[in-house]
């Protein structure tokens, strides 16, 4: 468990983690800058330079795909949404495989239990999140091995804070519980969500949340032995959260609203606040950890070098 800190890195990571204004907006937008300051300060020295020097980089991608889920072009909107979520509900219990190919053979091979027993799942309909997860995880272990075969190279260390800022994107969205269900804007009666504006009130809830100054250095960092594993037990243990959402809904604010003191409420805001930083925290330090188990082809050659 990460629990130490060097005394240096201790006071740029308590900078990191407080110097911020107070924030208004929604778990996209500031809500995941706000986790993101969070875990790295409770990574601390667990983290490399590249991603300790690159700050500014990490906080300002960890915002993009937000961006890209609402651009103003037609394939973007059309493939990015379902990267953000996944609807359990829909595959019925099966265990989720290893990779996104098999996950979308499970879906064809399921029978949609909104639609009866001759339909099938829409992988697009049921959501991607933990693979996007997963496999900007992966994308940034490559970097990071590139910045260990040559920290010099100013490219490869922006570049792990670019990957690393949009893999904490999704990272965040799975411990919104809302983020894991058929359930997502009220509860479903047919095929779909209500929406009865619960979604957008849970995302403006992390951003408003008063959180204490040494939040960050009390959360016990785990590092992952098994990404695969990590993140599917993550997503379960958000899903279980689900019914929890429910009943403290007439509690969450509304969007333009305060967060108001009630304790419960209070309580199940620093828990998601914790979620969000703690497995933030743990896919970084997991990822540079496994970064040094594997070679770069050789062909690969580093910007320091031209």
């Amino acid at each position: 468990m990460i629990t130490k800190h060097h005394p240096a890195t201790t006071v740029l990571l308590l900078a990191i983690a407080t110097a911020f204004p107070r924030l208004s907006a929604a778990w996209y937008g500031d809500g995941h800058v706000l986790a993101t300051r969070l875990a790295l300060a409770a990574a601390g020295t667990n983290l490399p330079p590249c991603i300790v020097h690159n700050t500014d980089i990490l906080l300002h991608c960890v915002q993009d795909p937000d961006m890209f889920r609402k651009a103003p072009a037609p394939q973007l909107p059309a493939q990015e949404p379902p990267e953000h979520f996944i609807d359990l509900e829909l595959i019925r219990g099966a265990a989720l495989p290893a990779t996104r190919p098999e996950y979308v053979r499970l879906c064809a091979a399921t029978a949609d239990p909104r639609k009866g027993p001759n339909s099938r799942v829409d992988p697009f309909d049921a959501g991607f999140l933990p693979y996007s997860i997963l496999e900007w995880a992966q994308r940034l272990t490559v970097a990071f091995r590139e910045y260990r075969d040559n920290p010099a190279d100013r490219a490869a260390a922006v570049k792990c804070g670019v990957y690393a800022g949009i893999m904490l994107h999704y990272a965040q969205d799975l411990t919104q519980p809302l983020h894991t269900t058929i359930h997502y804007d009220g509860r479903a009666a047919g095929s779909r969500s209500p929406r009865t504006g619960i979604h957008a009130k849970m995302d403006a809830l992390l951003a408003k949340t008063d959180i204490p100054p040494d939040f960050p250095y009390t959360l016990n960092v785990p590092t992952p032995r098994n990404m695969q594993d990590f993140v599917f037990s993550e997503l379960a243990a958000s899903h279980a959260m689900v019914v929890r959402v429910f009943e403290i809904e007439k509690m969450i604010p509304e969007v333009a609203e305060k967060a108001g003191s009630d304790p419960d409420l209070r309580k199940f805001a620093l828990d998601r606040a914790a979620a969000a930083a703690r497995f933030s925290a743990a896919l970084l330090v997991g990822a540079w950890r496994e970064s040094d188990t594997f070679a770069l082809p050789s062909w690969r050659s580093s910007t320091a070098d031209r």
